[in-house]
């Protein structure tokens, strides 16, 4: 028993690349039935410069009661009662929450949190802020908007965090401002 769960780890390692090589080739069928090869890596900056110095605020601020998780896909957090048009339910589907903060005892959403990109301030980004503020405050979670930055002061945030926080948990909050 115990050699067979050791090749199954075996295969799972493999399968992941985990232990050999950084890279690991992923090998699909294609409907027509050949067979493609693709390379993966692992993405040495998951998140930005910006999106680091944010999370450790966010960190350092809640970190007694919250449990802050950054690039939430918007699927995972909402879910859709009712009809939604193939363009809606595309819109949901590839949209992400920079950093959902959730209760740490329960893991219940309580926050979400986006970092406005001064480098996108485009059509999709407003659209992606428009999209997220109806779907989160319509289902009873509050969203706030931060315009990235290379650093980041809690004290300029951090009343309208509690607040927000406050209000969902139906609590009071001790953050170091």
């Amino acid at each position: 028993m115990i050699e067979k769960k050791q090749r199954r780890k075996s295969g799972l390692r493999k399968l992941f690349g985990l232990g050999s090589t950084p890279d690991a080739r992923i090998i699909t069928a294609a409907s027509d039935g050949e067979i493609s090869q693709a390379r993966n890596t692992v993405k040495e900056d998951f998140l930005s410069e910006a999106e680091i110095s944010f999370y450790r605020v966010l960190v350092n601020m809640f970190s007694e009661r919250l449990v802050v998780f950054p690039k939430v896909f918007l699927p995972d957090v909402v879910s859709l009662i009712g009809s939604a048009s193939d363009e809606q339910f595309t819109s949901i589907n590839h949209t992400a929450i920079d950093f959902l903060l959730c209760d740490l005892d329960s893991l219940k959403p309580v926050l979400a949190v986006t970092l406005d990109n001064a480098n996108d301030p485009g059509i999709e980004q407003g659209r992606k802020t428009e999209l997220l503020n109806d779907l989160l405050t319509g289902c009873g979670l509050p969203f706030v908007r931060v315009k990235s930055q290379e650093s980041y002061k809690p004290s300029d945030f951090a009343r309208t965090f509690r607040e927000a926080i406050e209000n969902t948990m139906g609590t009071t909050l001790d953050t170091e401002d």
